[in-house]
């Protein structure tokens, strides 16, 4: 059966839906499958290989949010804790409700934003490619996401905390609560309290010489019907370290990361990451009674619209996106799962044992080929187990 998972995404690279991909597969903790395929950037002769490195953006949320559930753990804050009071710099947000003219009329929140709210994605955030207003925003030259400008996080809130769900900002302010609450940078304590104890060593917001040289390029359409190799990377020396988007990953490193949750919340050694009780609030439903809806895009060159199986309903933990009914062929009911804009993807499915990442380079987010090998891809997966 693996040869229908080969066939599956020697096709996709074949017919050119996308340059090059890496997908890996487990069942009960063991290698189910494998495979690098296509190239590293097209025009250059530098094929995929297992250990190729990649920006895989908004799968850094899941990180970050296992960062602030270890401190949560700690008593540094709780779910129900006020932002401000962890991050004072929140209190200064706002509520956009419309336009004067060319001036975006603003008001006090109604509701107070807490942790849980961040995690859940219901804190009211949103992003430029998500949100007319916000979008709009950057047009009159607020920074637009990729800047790596710390003023970036300060666009208003769409809507009042706790009061609807909207894809955003908020684990990058989760990351400024992590970092406010543990006194240590970022990057320092993702490496000292999970990448280390979960055996990721090739996981980094910095990536090295070394590492460069391994990396994929993010690719576009050339408006032709095919795709080109763009210089696209995240800012080298940014003002702040995106907890939502700014990480680099290999996809045998974010397989390590996804059995800390398989094994109950321990490393490879049984060093303790997470407790089990955490990994129960981290997989169950944190969203408030507001449950997850389509991403509709304003801006089709970074995303077109998106949704992970249409119609079925979906919630969000304080880490990932849970769907609640059966996939046929696919995941079952309660699997976690979430992606990144350069479209990269996993998903964990508990009550199969079953996990699986592909990790692509390309735009805009939901591209329709890069979605099908996804579809199909862990299609194949679950008919060879």
């Amino acid at each position: 059966m693996p040869a229908q998972i080969d066939h599956v995404l020697e096709q996709a690279v074949a017919a050119g839906r996308v340059p090059g991909l890496v997908a890996m597969a487990q069942k009960g903790g063991g290698p189910v499958y494998e495979k690098a395929a296509g190239l590293r950037a097209l025009g250059e002769d530098e094929p995929m290989t297992l250990d190729t490195v990649f920006r895989i953006a908004s799968m850094t949320k899941a990180v970050t949010s296992t960062a602030a559930m270890q401190l949560v753990e700690r008593g540094a804050f709780s779910l129900d804790t006020p932002v401000a009071e962890v991050v004072p710099e929140w209190s200064g947000m706002r509520v956009i409700e419309g336009w004067d003219g060319d001036v975006p009329r603003l008001r006090e929140p109604r509701t107070v934003a807490t942790i849980r709210h961040l995690a859940s994605h219901t804190a009211g955030l949103t992003y430029e490619f998500l949100s007319e207003d916000h979008l709009r925003l950057v047009g009159q030259g607020h920074p637009a996401i990729l800047s790596g400008e710390r003023k970036v996080l300060d666009a208003p809130l769409a809507f009042d905390p706790g009061t609807a769900w909207m894809y955003g900002q908020n684990i990058d302010w989760l990351g400024l609560c992590v970092e406010a609450a543990s006194g240590q940078t970022l990057d320092k304590y993702f490496a000292e309290h999970i990448l280390g104890p979960a055996g990721m060593t090739d996981t980094t917001f910095s990536a090295s010489a070394e590492q460069r040289s391994r990396m994929a390029k993010v690719h576009m359409p050339d408006g032709q019907g095919g795709l080109v190799a763009t210089p696209m990377d995240w800012p080298e020396s940014p003002e702040y370290l995106p907890g939502g988007h700014g990480l680099y990953s290999t996809a045998a490193d974010y397989m390590r990361f996804l059995d800390v949750f398989r094994r109950g919340g321990k490393g490879p050694d049984g060093t303790s990451i997470l407790q089990p009780e955490t990994i129960e609030v981290m997989t169950s439903d944190q969203s408030g009674g507001n449950p997850m809806v389509p991403l509709v895009s304003c801006s089709p060159v970074l995303c077109l619209d998106a949704e992970f199986f249409p119609g079925s309903p979906k919630v969000h933990s304080t880490a990932f996106q849970i769907n609640l009914e059966d996939q046929p062929g696919m995941r079952a009911g309660g699997s976690l799962a979430w992606a990144g804009i350069f479209n990269s993807f996993y998903w964990w499915d508990p009550r199969n044992d079953t996990t699986g990442v592909l990790l692509m380079q390309l735009l805009p987010f939901a591209d329709p080929g890069a979605v099908a090998t996804f579809t199909e891809f862990e299609q194949a997966v679950y008919a060879s187990l």
